[in-house]
């Protein structure tokens, strides 16, 4: 057995959309990370699996400076329509009015998801190391020893800092640290498939179209073909007809059912699944992280699991920087869990509710379910809610002191998004006197698009004096902590500001229409904290430098 001597920061055991996320986030921000995946090849894109990526990964993907290839490849979806009996129920947006440049979501299957993040990966000039097979692991005080089958059969040790298991639902890193994977089947099971569709009436518009009692779900890819999924009529008769041949039929089946009209033809790729609605009790074993599918898994009911395995990445990916980069506490480590595992017991919980909706068996009840419903969807909040269920674009952090203010706000702000939740973009930011884009996009262009990001906010009624001071402040900020987050100075655009200063910090912002200090509430003088992840970590109005100050040393970026 050959053994390294060399010692990686992180190691990443699973190559699929999580693995490759967190490989990315890793070494942009610095970090001597080494990928593995025991599967050989990239998984063909004409497997769809998980397909729908939302607004909050489309940011990261942004940040990740990979949008513009999901765009190219992929198809946006602006809406869903229920049906039921034969006749449509209603529709409902995904759109976020407060995101209106980015659709709902985009619809890209997971294999293109998988090389866009593979060939980003390789413009570091690191290998995505193929065929390489994780056998065991031991913990040391320090490091984490693993042992690996290589591609030409031979085994080989290796140490890292920490390991990351982004190996799937069975995952042989959970396994390893014995890691109880709890939770329950979901009886039946269910036909997938990815086909041509020829319509002899009214083809179905580009939105997403669910099917109630007995489910199925009918939406277009970008290529122009269908994904189709539904439960199996009968179970397959192994050795009778080919599983390809069984799942057309039963998905045709499904779709004569529901009145669909149209014929499947031409499939890309067929599956057999079951669902399951999993998740573990500790996403941290000393210094191995579980994320992804080898955390949780559930129903794909709203298209959430690809989504949060990448919002697991990225939660984990800045804190592990900051550990081995900052010398930042160990502790900071344990609110990956804390704040990650109350998000996914929601999401657990809202898809197995929303399945159960979906199939409810019992005519009676849903004859009623149906009538609520083509009531109910007209509603605007009824709308809203459907919105924020299916996309989770409004979902908080759990909870973990560690990770918010554990300080009291100077004074109350009247909105803006608190402590714990997502910050929001806005359009019309002028830098440098370059035409207006958009926040995240301008920070998306930075060198270092993954860091802590201060905004200070001049107000919407500031005079010259005022101006002065905080841009003062932003020096001074910048001078003390400039090698662990980026200080902005946030105008209005009716509001004066000295030429002469705002030549002197590089990073001043104009709010040309407003919209800025609007999305934050900031009508006088404040400051937010916002981390690598997009959420808030600290806020105040009006502005504390000492509380600030505080907070950072308290997260441990010193």
């Amino acid at each position: 057995m050959s053994q390294s001597s060399a010692i990686v920061d992180v190691l990443v055991v699973g190559a699929g959309p999580v693995g490759l996320t967190l490989a990315n986030l890793l070494v942009s921000m610095g970090v001597r990370c080494r990928i593995i995946t025991k599967e050989a090849y990239l998984r063909p894109v004409s497997e769809s699996r998980a397909e729908g990526v939302h607004i909050r990964t489309l940011h990261l993907l942004e940040q990740l400076g990979v949008l513009e290839q999901a765009f190219s490849q992929g198809r946006p979806i602006h809406g869903a329509t229920l049906h039921a009996n034969g006749r449509v129920l209603g529709s409902f947006g995904l759109n976020d009015p407060q995101t209106p440049f980015f659709p709902g979501a985009l619809i890209l299957e997971q294999g293109k998801v998988e090389r866009i993040l593979a060939d980003r990966f390789t413009t570091h000039g690191i290998a995505l190391e193929r065929g390489v097979e994780l056998i065991d692991l031991q913990q040391e005080p320090d490091r984490v020893i693993a042992t690996l089958k290589l591609a030409d059969g031979q085994t080989s040790q290796t140490s890292a800092r920490y390991v990351v298991g982004c190996d799937g639902a069975h995952s042989k890193v959970r396994h390893l640290i014995g890691a109880s994977f709890e939770g329950t089947a979901h009886p039946g099971q269910y036909a997938l498939a990815d086909v041509q569709l020829n319509w002899y009436d009214q083809p179905y518009d580009d939105n997403l179209h669910i099917f109630l009692s007995p489910m199925l779900v009918l939406g277009r890819l970008a290529e122009g073909s269908w994904k189709i999924a539904a439960p199996l009529l009968s179970p397959i008769k192994l050795g009778e007809e080919s599983e390809t041949d069984f799942v057309l039929a039963t998905l045709q089946q499904q779709m004569d059912r529901h009145k669909i009209p149209a014929t499947l033809h031409s499939p890309r790729w067929t599956s057999l699944f079951r669902i399951s609605t999993r998740m573990v009790n500790q996403m941290r074993d000393r210094r191995v992280f579980l994320a992804g599918d080898a955390a949780h898994i559930h129903s794909p009911m709203g298209g959430q699991g690809m989504n949060e395995g990448m919002q697991d990445a990225l939660n984990l990916a800045w804190k592990l920087a900051i550990v081995l980069q900052r010398g930042a506490g160990d502790d900071l480590l344990d609110t990956y869990h804390a704040e990650r595992h109350p998000s996914i017991a929601e999401v657990l919980h809202d898809t197995q509710r929303m399945t159960q909706l979906v199939e409810v068996q019992n005519p009676a009840i849903g004859h009623l379910r149906n009538a609520v419903l083509a009531t109910a969807m007209h509603l605007e909040p009824i709308q809203t809610a459907m919105r924020l269920q299916f996309t989770g674009s409004r979902r908080a952090l759990g909870t973990s002191d560690k990770a918010y203010s554990p300080f009291t706000h100077t004074l109350p702000f009247a909105g803006g998004p608190e402590v714990g939740h997502r910050a929001p973009d806005a359009q019309d930011i002028v830098i440098a006197g370059n035409p207006g884009k958009r926040l995240f996009q301008i920070w998306a262009e930075e060198p270092h698009p993954f860091c802590h990001r201060l905004l200070l906010f001049v107000g919407e009624r500031s005079d010259i004096k005022q101006g002065t001071e905080l841009s003062k402040l932003a020096r001074q900020i910048e001078e003390q902590w400039g090698r662990v987050l980026r200080s902005y100075l946030i105008y209005s655009g009716d509001v004066a500001i000295a030429e002469a200063l705002l030549q002197e910090i590089p990073t001043a912002l104009k709010d040309v229409s407003g919209e800025l200090h609007q999305r934050y509430s900031a009508r006088t003088e404040c400051l937010y904290l916002i981390r690598p992840d997009g959420f808030v970590g600290f806020r105040s109005q009006g502005i504390d430098v000492q509380l600030l100050q505080a907070f950072l040393y308290h997260m441990g970026l010193n």
